[in-house]
């Protein structure tokens, strides 16, 4: 039984050193691809009017540049979440599953899984909100 909270353990701390080193090389490219996203997203708003035209081009790329890093660590704040979810998950299945056998195990695994998924919709749909409220189109700022 120890054995197992100790695999679960070092897998946890795998799973964090993982996404440490990922998070930083991605963040370098990202922000030369945001960059670029900014300023497509910027010639094609001033192509077709609206309330954008009475901004100056320095305004809409601090409008634009803002949007697309909040929303860029909103999405990285989703994913640690749902990360330290399922791991929490998982440890509390194990600890279930010691006491109440393998249906315990199951039964806790699909309902964090159930309520990981719900609170992924939900952040999303808040993720969304931030560009929808300026009235811009999140989907050509969120870098993936």
């Amino acid at each position: 039984m120890m054995f197992m909270f100790e695999l679960a353990a070092l897998v946890a701390l795998g799973v964090v050193i993982l996404m440490v080193v990922t998070t930083k090389k991605r963040s370098i490219s990202a922000e030369g691809l945001m960059a670029q996203r900014v300023e497509a997203y910027k010639a094609t708003l001033r192509r077709e009017g609206g309330i954008f035209d009475k901004m100056s081009d320095l305004e809409l790329t601090d409008v634009l540049t803002a949007t697309a890093r909040t929303m860029r660590s909103q999405a990285e704040r989703r994913w640690i979440m749902l990360v330290g979810g399922a791991a929490l998950g998982f440890f509390a299945a194990i600890f279930v599953g010691t006491q109440q056998g393998t249906q315990g195990f199951v039964l806790t695994l699909v309902g964090s899984a159930a309520v990981l998924y719900g609170l992924h919709q939900y952040v999303g749909r808040r993720l969304r909100d931030v560009a929808e409220r300026q009235g811009l189109d999140p989907d050509r700022l969120l870098v993936d």
